[in-house]
């Protein structure tokens, strides 16, 4: 019917008043609170529950190492020195330059069909890391499950954007990164803007914690009491659980009110807290409860900016896995008095980066909001306008 009806106004209108009424057409969609509220919990039900599953198996298949760590994995390659700590680094190199590649493969063959290929094949390389004999061969298998596992954040995130709008993005995944609709002059504006640079130096702490906690947390606990392999591995539970509830619980707030630097910077202080203890002579139990708070732990109005913006963080963000190992050297244990303080003023520096965006965000909305950037717009059409992106008057910063 909508063909039919194109097809005749395009016979007696010009194109430009086709173009506004189309346009006008679809201003006056209605679309029912009620059944978009259910259509989004039906879109929670089928598809955020294996999405997070793919990310998780993805995650422990990354962090598993710690955990051989207990059962004797060093001995039984015969792994010295800082060999170890390779081995884990490894991974994340393959992981960084696997991201961009793997974009443009997904547009060929599709998220669903390129997921599906990815998902197999680490499963496979995981399966075989239980068979290596010697120090080469596990490398070799960190190497490819790298570069196998570097596809799937992008891949994911893709696939989420199909369902859901910037609005739920939050809640449903940390940070959006895609490769459509991005133009030369996006790129250039993202590389330039000091701000984009700044927020890639917070994520750069904040994954330091990330990917040394979770890998290194097994080896900590162990060093805190006298208990067996077993006991060690169930006292990572609690730890791992009480960050995930938080994050949702975060994601679900910082959804709700659409605030992100509040959040960000009361974590990021109760985790530098967790840290502290951690480097204390306190007691094996108040560390314990360290590693607790430890755990704790869209301004770009265009999206093709954004695109950088997110791009970058990632990448400078996901680099933070390749130093991380080497802050937990085996003979600095059990205390790992280094690992943990810089890891602390890593974490400290990132809360401070944050309440520095967020003061100044809030000073730029109170300009705009009186007026004082008004002259930016003086004489641009609307589309000039846009293309200010965050320069533009209205458009007003989320802090």
């Amino acid at each position: 019917m909508a063909s039919k009806i194109d097809t005749a106004l395009s016979d007696t209108l010009p194109d430009k008043e086709i173009e506004e009424q189309q346009r006008t057409a679809q201003d006056d969609i209605y679309i029912d609170p009620a059944a978009e509220k259910a259509l989004l919990r039906k879109l929670d039900r089928w598809i955020v529950p294996p999405v997070m599953l793919l990310y998780l198996l993805s995650f422990l298949d990354r962090v598993n190492i710690g955990n051989a760590r207990l059962y004797g994995m060093e001995e039984d390659l015969g792994l010295t020195g800082d060999q170890y700590q390779i081995a884990v680094s490894v991974l994340f190199v393959t992981y960084i330059l696997s991201e961009l590649p793997s974009n443009l493969v997904i547009k060929k063959f599709t998220p669903s069909r390129w997921i599906a290929f990815i998902t197999t094949a680490w499963g496979i390389v995981a399966t075989l890391t239980g068979i290596v004999q010697d120090y080469k061969s596990l490398v070799a298998c960190r190497v490819i499950l790298g570069a196998l596992e570097g596809g799937l954040f992008p891949g994911l995130t893709i696939y989420l954007t199909m369902f859901y709008t910037k609005r739920e993005y939050a809640l449903r995944i940390g940070y959006l990164f895609s490769s459509d609709q991005m133009h030369k002059e996006d790129v250039y504006a993202g590389l330039k803007d000091w701000k984009i640079w700044l927020f890639c130096i917070g994520q750069f702490g904040g994954d330091v914690i990330l990917y040394g906690y979770s890998t290194f947390l097994p080896t900590i606990i162990r060093g805190l009491g006298d208990w067996s392999i077993a006991q060690v591995q169930a006292l990572t539970i609690p730890c791992y659980a009480l960050g995930a509830i938080s994050y949702i619980a975060v994601a679900w707030l910082s959804d709700r009110s659409q605030r992100r630097a509040v959040f960000t910077v009361i974590f990021g202080l109760v985790c530098t807290t967790g840290y502290a203890i951690l480097v204390s002579t306190a007691p094996g139990g108040v560390k314990y409860f360290g590693c607790f708070l430890a755990a704790m732990g869209f301004n770009n109005p265009r999206y093709g900016k954004r695109t950088v913006a997110t791009g970058l963080q990632l990448t400078i963000g996901n680099s933070a896995g390749i130093p991380a190992p080497f802050l937990y050297k085996t003979h600095e244990g059990p205390r790992f008095v280094k690992g943990h303080a810089v890891s602390m003023a890593l974490i400290a520096m990132s809360s401070v980066i944050y309440l520095s965006f967020w003061a100044f965000f809030r000073h730029q909305n109170k300009r705009k909001m009186a007026g004082k950037e008004d002259h930016r717009v003086q004489g641009l059409t609307e589309e000039e306008a846009e293309e200010l992106g965050e320069h533009n008057p209205r458009f007003h910063y989320t802090y």
